[in-house]
């Protein structure tokens, strides 16, 4: 109740966008999942067997891992 006090005091009658935080949560997915594919890579691991993994790991499709690394796999 002190918080509501507060926001209103500070923010009343003025509009304010509260973010749901998914574009945050996304982001922050997307860096973890490129950086895992850079140290997987530097281990000598194939991108193919990363790329599983991390679909597995995030519970993802492997082609929307290949989207977030900016990249498509040779069909």
């Amino acid at each position: 109740m002190h918080l509501a006090k507060l926001l209103v005091q500070h923010y009343g009658g003025t509009s304010l966008y509260l973010s749901s935080r998914t574009a945050a949560r996304k982001l922050l997915r997307n860096r973890s999942i490129c950086l895992a594919v850079e140290n997987g890579v530097a281990q000598g691991r194939s991108i193919g067997s990363i790329v599983t993994g991390i679909a597995l790991e995030y519970a993802l499709s492997e082609r929307q891992v290949w989207v977030i690394l900016g990249t498509a796999p040779s069909d």
